[in-house]
């Protein structure tokens, strides 16, 4: 598993739910995971009931990727082509997506581990940045002896990145654990050790995706994703604008 990630918090547009999950599920990731440098992907949606902040998207992605360069490049070459269609029922006003390498590790990768994610957006001070090892080691262990941890990794932003896409914060911590309920004290337990933490917990919405699965699909899969591409019609955008993975 690489350290890298590309992490996307998004939005849909108001009541267009369905058809940004159509969109982004059977045909988005798909075309991600045709890149040259994905290896796998994973979506969720926000918990309920979930502690989350009020800032929180509704929508998580997480990308692995084995070449970052190569990826950008594959999305600079093909997004808003036939190859890389966007939605418009995306929300793209607050997209913000991450290249983000690799910080601190505490029984990871969270890709590995089925269930609940955490998310934890940080901008950290100046002492918390210099106390950053001691406060993860220590924010894990009572994490795991209290709410069922089972993985966790720090990431920072990285420096290559695609366009101008950026998260907010630039440190994301990611949690694993066993359900939503934990996941809901879990998050009060995160944001009490980091004030200014944009953290909510995120329920799967389909397994983990391989670049295997989607370079060899079954006939069904096959059948879906030519069903959703043909339901983007015309209103798919083929003009540039802030979009991202």
């Amino acid at each position: 598993m690489t350290p890298s990630l590309l992490i996307v918090f998004m939005n849909a547009k108001g009541g267009r739910d369905d058809e940004f999950n159509d969109w982004y599920t059977n045909v988005h990731i798909r075309d991600v995971m045709r890149l040259p440098g994905s290896t796998a992907v994973q979506r969720f949606r926000l918990g309920s009931p979930s502690y989350a902040d009020k800032s929180a998207h509704r929508y998580l992605a997480l990308y692995e990727i084995a070449d970052r360069k190569a990826c950008i490049q594959g999305h600079l070459e093909r997004l808003y082509t036939p190859r890389m269609p966007i939605s418009p029922a995306g929300d793209f006003s607050d997209l913000q997506p991450a290249f983000c390498d690799l910080v601190h590790d505490w029984n990871g990768p969270v890709t590995a581990v089925e269930g609940p994610v955490i998310a934890a957006r940080l901008k950290l001070t100046g002492d918390e940045e210099a106390g950053l090892a001691s406060a993860w080691a220590s924010l894990c262990s009572r994490l795991a002896a209290n709410h069922a941890l089972t993985a966790a990794q720090l990431f920072r932003e990285g420096d290559e990145q695609l366009g101008e896409g950026r998260v907010s914060h630039p440190h994301v911590a990611l949690f694993r654990v066993g359900d939503l309920g934990a996941a809901a004290q879990a998050s009060k337990a995160i944001q009490a050790s980091w004030e200014n933490a944009i953290v909510a917990g995120y329920a799967p919405l389909f397994p983990r995706l391989t670049a295997a699965e989607v370079l060899d699909p079954t006939p069904e899969a096959q059948a879906i994703e030519a069903q959703a591409r043909a339901a983007l019609g015309e209103g798919a955008r083929n003009s540039r604008g802030k979009v991202g993975a």
